[in-house]
């Protein structure tokens, strides 16, 4: 998982679509690992930025650059 300067984002949210409870969270070099059935998808959130929605079936290989996007329409209030 990365910034669109190709710099590594530690701490992304990777989830399995409709199956939250398996996921993980990228590592100080950007990598992640989690097991999941190629017929399903992922998305990655991480604050500050928007959330990008994978679906794995349209990739060959099992090793995929995730590419993080800052939010232009997000509103983060302070509580």
């Amino acid at each position: 998982v990365v910034y669109t300067d190709g710099s590594p984002i530690v701490g992304a949210n990777i989830y399995e679509y409709k199956n939250e409870q398996n996921n993980t969270i990228s590592y100080v070099d950007g990598y992640f690992q989690l097991t999941i059935e190629r017929k399903h998808a992922l998305f990655v959130t991480y604050i500050g930025f928007e959330r990008q929605d994978i679906k794995l079936d349209k990739y060959k290989s099992p090793y995929i650059t995730i590419v993080l996007r800052e939010g232009k329409n997000l509103i983060l209030g302070e509580i």
